[in-house]
């Protein structure tokens, strides 16, 4: 005779029916150190030199007009030169054009302008407004977007379009 192995209890369809559906979530490690983005959208940092007027409108005119991100042009100005980049970008899109005040809160289909001699970090989908150090070269593009790769995660898009130097570069390595 052949020993017969015991019968093992059978699952309900509805136990069995759990248990699959258990085994198909997704895990979710949240990263130490990291911050989750306070919004849904993309927030675009557009770094510039002083002479990237023209690369900057063409760009803008090519965005549509409900792109459902937000822009940021961080561009090289003398502290002492009045910039007109707010009015001059205004004309190529449709979207609102802001010059940047500490504090402001960044929305989707939105351009918003560094103002001359200042440095901009985005903290919780905040701008903020700082001075440029004084100990270390002025990379105020390479600075918001080490911000901005630490704020908004995945939601965050670094473009270089014109300059001399190395600002953008290492910034940009900090984008994933």
């Amino acid at each position: 005779m052949r020993p017969v192995a015991p019968k093992r209890k059978t699952k309900s369809p509805e136990t069995d029916r759990r248990a699959k559906a258990e085994t198909r979530k997704p895990t979710v490690v949240a990263s130490a150190g990291k911050r989750r983005p306070v919004s849904s959208f993309y927030v675009v940092g557009l770094g510039a030199s002083a002479g990237g007027l023209e690369a900057l409108r063409s760009f803008f005119a090519a965005v549509p007009a409900k792109s459902g991100a937000a822009f940021v042009v961080i561009q090289h100005l003398a502290p002492e030169h009045r910039s007109q980049m707010v009015e001059l970008l205004a004309t190529h899109t449709p979207a609102p054009v802001h010059q940047i005040e500490d504090g402001m809160t960044t929305q989707p289909n939105h351009v918003y302008v560094i103002p001359p001699g200042k440095c901009v970090k985005i903290f919780g989908g905040k701008l903020m407004l700082i001075g440029p150090e004084k100990r270390t070269p002025h990379l105020p593009i390479d600075q918001f977007f080490r911000s901005l790769a630490e704020d908004r995660g995945e939601l965050a898009i670094g473009i270089v379009l014109s300059g001399t130097g190395s600002d953008g570069t290492l910034g940009v390595r900090a984008l994933k």
